[in-house]
This record gives C-alpha cells, sequence and structure tokens, in this order.
C-alpha cells in the first residue's frame, strides 16, 4: 500500500532515536511525519491535511507536551481539536504525572520502554474510535441513502435561515419535491426498488442544485431544497429541469422499468416571530394537497423593485465588509440613477483632465 492511501500520524519527541523507533513501528499501517519539539509540530498540525493522531513527548524544548496539548485542545479548528493525543511518558514518570496528562485532554498515553505491539494497538484503537465518531456525525447531517442533507439537517439549517429571514438579512425561496405515487410504489414494488428510486433521484438533486443552496431528505418520497437569493422565474426553471430528469430516467423493479414523476412546490415564506420551521413545512405540504402527477405550484410574493440609491449611500455600501454578490446586484439595478447622479461631478473633474476622462463622461451620456 502506498503511503499516499495511509492515514497519517505525527510524531513529536526532541529524541532522534525515539522518532525513529516510533517511525518504524508504525509505518506499516501509517505516514508518518515528524516534529523535534511542540513549536514544530503545532506548525506541522497547521499546515498539513489529513492527520489522524499524535504520538508526543512531554519534556521537549521551546513548547513541551502539555503546551501542545493545550493548544491542540484550543484549536479554533474542531478537525485539530478532536485529534487523539498519545503521550509518551518515561520511566521516570509517576502516576501523577499519567493522570495529569489524561486529565489536561490526553487521549492515552505510552510509557517507555514500549512494545511494538502496544503501539500499534493503540494506534489502531483510536484511529478506529475516531472514524466511528466522524461517521456518526456524518450520519446525524447526511441521509445515508441519498447523501443529501438528513431530515436533521434540515430542521437546523432551515431554522437558522429564518432567524436569518426575520432579521431581514437574505432572501430563500423553498421548493418541497414529492415523487408521485411513493406510497403506492412502495406497496407494490417493495422497499429495495423504493430505496435505489430515491437514491438515483437525490444523485439527480446533488448535481443540480448551486453552491450555496441547501437540499435535504425530508421523508419517504419526499425533498425540500433551500435557494439562496433565487427569483421566482429561476425556482421554476429549476424545478422544471429536476422533472425533466428523473422523467427522462428509467427506474426499475426487478426487470421492469418504471417512469417516475415529481411535483414541486415553490413558495417564500411569509414570517413572523413565532413562525417556526414546521409551520413553513406544513405549508409547503398544504400547496401540494390534491394536485396532479409533474405538477408545479408556486406561492410567491412579488418583490418590489429596488428602492432608489443615491451615491453617498452607493459608496458607503462599496465601503462594507459584508458587501457580496447580493449588494453588487442591487448596485447594478441603480447604475443607470447612479450614472446621472455622478455627471455634474464628472464635468467638474474632466475639467483640463486627460481626454480618457472626458471620453468617459461622453460614453455614460450615451448609455
Amino acid at each position: 500500500m502506498s503511503t499516499a492511501s495511509l492515514p497519517r500520524v505525527l510524531v513529536v519527541d526532541d529524541s532522534r532515536v525515539m522518532r525513529v523507533s516510533l517511525r518504524k513501528i508504525l509505518a506499516r499501517d501509517f505516514e508518518v511525519l515528524e516534529a523535534e519539539d511542540g513549536e514544530q509540530a503545532w506548525e506541522v498540525l497547521s499546515s498539513t491535511e489529513g492527520i489522524q493522531l499524535v504520538f508526543s513527548d512531554l519534556s521537549m524544548p521551546r513548547l513541551d507536551g502539555y503546551g501542545l496539548l493545550a493548544r491542540v485542545r484550543e484549536c479554533g479548528d474542531p478537525a485539530i481539536r478532536s485529534l487523539p493525543v498519545i503521550i509518551i511518558t518515561g520511566k521516570e514518570d509517576d502516576v501523577e504525572t499519567k493522570e495529569e496528562v489524561l486529565s489536561r485532554g490526553a487521549s492515552d498515553f505510552i510509557s517507555k520502554p514500549f512494545q511494538a505491539v502496544h503501539v500499534r494497538a493503540r494506534a489502531a484503537s483510536h484511529l478506529q474510535h475516531r472514524r466511528t465518531q466522524e461517521k456518526l456525525q456524518r450520519e446525524a447531517t447526511e441521509d445515508a441513502g441519498t447523501g443529501l442533507g438528513s431530515a436533521r439537517y434540515l430542521k437546523k439549517v432551515a431554522g437558522e435561515l429564518l432567524a436569518q429571514i426575520r432579521r431581514g438579512q437574505g432572501e430563500w425561496i423553498w421548493l418541497r419535491l414529492h415523487v408521485d405515487g411513493f406510497r403506492e410504489l412502495y406497496i407494490e414494488h417493495g422497499k429495495g426498488c423504493c430505496e435505489e428510486a430515491i437514491a438515483r433521484i437525490g444523485g439527480i438533486i446533488s448535481t443540480t442544485v448551486r453552491d450555496g443552496d441547501h437540499a435535504a431528505t425530508l421523508g419517504p418520497g419526499q425533498f425540500v431544497l433551500i435557494l439562496n437569493g433565487a427569483d421566482a422565474d429561476g425556482a421554476r426553471v429549476l424545478a422544471e429541469r429536476l422533472q425533466q430528469a428523473v422523467g427522462k430516467s428509467t427506474f426499475y423493479a426487478g426487470e421492469r422499468e418504471l417512469r417516475l414523476t415529481l411535483s414541486v412546490a415553490i413558495s417564500e415564506p411569509r414570517i413572523d416571530v413565532d413562525t417556526t420551521v414546521d409551520d413553513v413545512l406544513a405549508m409547503s405540504a398544504r400547496l401540494l394537497d390534491g394536485v396532479g402527477p409533474g405538477s408545479i405550484v408556486m406561492d410567491v410574493a412579488e418583490r418590489a423593485a429596488p428602492a432608489g440609491m443615491d451615491v453617498v449611500e452607493a459608496l458607503l455600501l462599496v465601503r462594507e465588509e459584508w458587501f457580496g454578490e447580493a449588494e453588487r446586484e442591487r448596485l447594478a439595478a441603480q447604475r443607470q440613477q447612479l450614472f446621472a447622479q455622478l455627471l455634474p461631478l464628472l464635468d467638474i473633474i474632466a475639467i483640463d483632465a486627460p481626454q480618457q476622462l472626458q471620453a468617459l463622461g461622453k460614453a455614460i451620456r450615451a448609455r
């Protein structure tokens, strides 16, 4: 197996002999990185991805094992903060020292002189524990069948977005997608057929949504998409694209070919201080009550034209730290009005100015 496919472990010790010894023990199962002290180890951790485990001596120059352990456990990056750290204690270290390293957040310790079989066993155990924890975290937010967000993820994200909407930050359009006749499909063809169909549709959705949007599985045969900054027309285009992609796909129940359709509710929630995520989801479900297969129903408010803007407001907007795509679009909508306000100023600036600046004023007038 190449080192590129092995998990990475960092060995930290000011003794070259100890580093070489641990590298020989671990090289069969790990790609081994080395550091001479805590400061060098911290540089490696901060700049290297994929490190799964740390072995660290206690007594080292510049930054000792206690200091390195504190930095790891206090790190703002959760991938570093949760790293298993196994402290290497000397034969002179007493029980109190070993209890101290564990109380400070060490995952485990090994004592010198150590045996190769013990080192490998500790490394394998902590690596497996870390992988299990990561898997549990993924399962909490990811639907295993589709790779989309889980219902739990949807409730969490949707709650955060509702809080943003209440503060007037951002515009979100919600799409609720139902596989038409899913209950009957389950009764007639069984769980395996339905799971395969849902996985296929989940794949179609995940390759269609944009970065910054949210997609999740809500329940059997049901999906929710939350679109950031989309308008009603754009949401309908996306809904039609998803319907067409599913409609063109062939699904199977054994050797029998099946064709499936989607119905879509497009809504822009009208919320107040008491509106909950369940309220919004119930409203979108009501939109789909009684509709025919392949329907698209919409409940999106007309958006008012952007308010006027003067040059001073435009300049202040550009200087804000949170200036982004939404602000650019707002400025673009006011471009002609801002041009008109700037023209008198440009006429004064252009007196005896380079020819290019005079040409700019003429070009703006010609727009």
